[in-house]
């Protein structure tokens, strides 16, 4: 296969029990899903600093990607893992969570800022360009009352979750649209969610 047929599928999170299922690591649960649904299984990698799997939808090479560094420092794992690979840069799409966005919505862009998050700041920091296609999932704002690292380190309620499950299928049929068709129809497809946004 050509290098540019190689997509690189990240998800953002944190790694260990004591972060399993909090808002941050919605990138790990979209990521995790989509490798389910596609038979993909998960190894861990000294060499990526990360937990990879590999394997082919339709014609294309996928590679997935869980920085396993803490998500202050992903665009490590990132980049080495793009270098090794040969990654081209429109292949790259990283899956986050977005406390900007309200939860059940997701917004899908081709490039542009960090928004404060971390993990989309070490990315852009290590790649040296903000042009990279982000999936950002919502999560609600905190409450006034809350403050923000404890808020989305924080878990879901009961009810959040249930929100979350049923948008997960849905988030791995825009990943594989992405993965297939390109940016164009994915987009379109993330935009058509009945509870998405796109501003």
């Amino acid at each position: 296969m050509r290098e540019t047929e190689k997509h690189l599928l990240v998800g953002l999170g944190n790694p260990g029990e004591k972060y399993k299922n909090t808002r941050h690591n919605v990138g790990f649960e979209a990521i995790d899903f989509f490798a389910n649904q596609h038979s993909l299984v998960f190894c861990d990698s000294v060499r990526f600093r990360g937990s990879l799997a590999q394997g082919c939808i339709q014609d294309k090479q996928v590679i997935l990607l869980k920085p396993m560094t803490f998500m202050n420092v992903s665009g490590v794992s990132i980049k080495s893992c793009i270098e090794y690979f040969s990654i081209a840069q429109e292949k790259l799409l990283i899956v986050c969570d977005d406390i900007n966005i309200s939860l059940g919505k997701m917004r899908m862009r081709m490039k542009g800022s960090s928004g404060g998050h971390n993990g989309l700041k070490s990315v852009s920091l290590s790649l040296d360009t903000e042009e990279f296609t982000r999936l950002r999932i919502g999560v609600d704002f905190p409450p006034i009352e809350q403050d923000l690292s404890g808020y989305v380190l924080g878990n879901f309620t009961k009810e959040q979750q249930k929100i979350l499950e049923e948008l997960l299928p849905f988030t791995s049929l825009v990943l594989k649209e992405w993965v297939v068709k390109g940016i164009a129809p994915s987009m379109q497809l993330a935009h058509s969610y009945p509870d998405c946004e796109d501003e």
